[in-house]
């Protein structure tokens, strides 16, 4: 019955309807009641935006007091479970560092999460956004060895190693790497040819990357050789220091790098987009190249700043180039508007008359 009515709230968006159940339920002394409580507890997860601020504090502090209580339960389990649940929240609400002591809380009460890839699939994730890519290379490696999949873990795993600075390890994990479909498929894609780049131009295949300053930068002015020296010393991941090597003949694979290593700028990946469209032919780039370059810019950028670059990047461009720009652009978000998302958030959910051990429920 709980289930039931946990999704008409979710299907009329009764979000703080299921809250105040979940306020209610969670204080109780009852476990199974507590249990209950997570079940109407997924509607809230997924739409966590609809809580005002002091509301996602009252969550948490609730949250926070149930899995302190589920301590002394005789099943630890329950504990980890509850953490686990916690640290989804947590992560969901941007206390992305907290959310990693709690899944460590978690695993602690609860080891069988060592043995469920997802658990480091997650973790890894939230590593990642924290900058600690070694450790998310880590949690990465550990969901492959307890059987995560690996079309989409592997160029997760690249990526991070990428980013720990370990680049000749990042290229060898995807060596063996074939496209699957997956949506990571264009990650895997672009790391290749961002490695591929940064090795061959720096020869470096591991450093401990650290800033460049703004003095350095400068000191190197436009000199090819003191800016090559300048990523071998520094971080040969600075997209400032690329941008000057770019110059006024852009290759596909520098831009590509840019753009990966400037995350969330509309106009790198615009600019990569416009020089794959242009180097095609020249470089034998495949339009999937040019695809995953568009998809990875949908991903992750803001609602139109990509093609509002787009724009940008056409301005003084010829007329026919700039079409076809445009056209391969536009069909290509057409197509994703009706793909799913890239990322599952689970909540763990113990009922009362099951014994198998918990379910996970998947969000959107």
């Amino acid at each position: 019955m709980a289930g039931h009515l946990a999704d008409v709230m979710d299907e009329h968006c009764l979000v703080d309807e299921a809250l105040a159940v979940d306020l209610l339920l969670w204080d109780s002394d009852d476990q199974h009641l507590r249990d209950v409580a997570d079940v109407y507890y997924s509607p809230v997860l997924w739409d966590l935006r609809r809580i005002s601020s002091d509301g996602r504090d009252v969550l948490v502090a609730h949250m926070r007091s149930r899995a302190d209580a589920e301590l002394s339960s005789t099943n630890p389990r329950r504990a980890g479970r509850a953490y686990y649940n916690l640290a989804q929240t947590l992560n969901a609400l941007g206390r992305t560092a907290e959310a990693v002591d709690c899944l460590g809380v978690a695993l602690a009460y609860d080891p069988g999460y060592a043995n469920r890839d997802y658990f480091f699939r997650e973790r890894g994730g939230f590593q990642w956004s924290l900058d600690r890519y070694a450790a998310a290379a880590d949690d990465y490696q550990s969901a492959l060895h307890v059987g995560a999949d690996p079309s989409e873990v592997t160029p997760l795993l690249a990526d991070a190693l990428l980013y720990a600075g370990r680049y000749e390890r990042a290229l060898s994990v995807l060596a063996g790497w074939s496209p699957t479909g997956h949506d990571l498929d264009r990650l895997a894609a672009l790391d290749i040819l961002a490695v591929g780049e940064l090795i061959r131009v720096t020869d470096v295949v591991e450093q401990n990357r650290r800033a460049a300053t703004t003095e350095e930068i400068a000191a190197a002015d436009d000199d090819t050789t003191m800016l090559i020296e300048l990523l071998r010393g520094t971080d040969a991941l600075d997209p400032r220091i690329w941008i000057q090597l770019i110059g006024d003949s852009p290759t596909l694979s520098r831009t590509v790098l840019v753009a990966l290593v400037s995350l969330n700028s509309g106009l790198a990946w615009a600019i990569a987009t416009a020089t794959a469209v242009e180097h095609t032919d020249a470089v034998q780039a495949s339009l999937d190249t040019v695809h995953h370059i568009v998809d990875s810019a949908v991903r992750l950028t803001r609602d139109g700043e990509y093609t509002e670059a787009i724009e940008q990047v056409l301005v003084d461009a010829d007329r026919e180039f700039a079409n076809r720009v445009r056209t391969i652009v536009y069909e290509r978000m057409q197509a994703l508007r009706d793909r799913p998302p890239p990322h599952t958030t689970r909540v763990i959910v113990d009922l009362p008359d099951m014994v198998d051990g918990p379910q996970g429920n998947a969000g959107p």
